[in-house]
């Protein structure tokens, strides 16, 4: 049973330790926030003209980037760059959100 123990902590030394990447429950009320304030917005459709920030994506996920879905259409349009936030370097994430924050 010792031999487990020992095996246990330095087993732990092996593991990859990830930093937290924010609440997700900020990142959906941003979400939801977003796709309010734009509903009478109409979609691209080229979803390719959707927002995307490889910077504020890389703090969500180490995994990789999650796949395009038409699962939930209302709330891309979250992610709809407007005249106004195409001038903005960094955008206010309760106005605009990237499409991978929406998956």
């Amino acid at each position: 049973m010792g031999l487990f123990l020992v095996t246990f902590l330095l087993g732990g030394l092996l593991y990859k330790k990830l930093r937290l990447g924010g609440n997700p429950l900020t990142r959906l009320a941003q979400v939801a926030v977003a796709a309010v304030k734009k509903r009478k917005m109409s979609l691209p459709d080229d979803s390719s003209k959707l927002y995307v920030n490889k910077e504020l994506d890389a703090t969500i996920s180490v995994h990789g980037r999650l796949l395009h879905t038409d699962q939930f259409r209302c709330l891309y349009k979250a992610a709809v760059v407007t005249r106004k936030e195409e001038q903005v370097q960094k955008p206010n994430l309760w106005r605009l959100v990237t499409v991978h924050v929406v998956e």
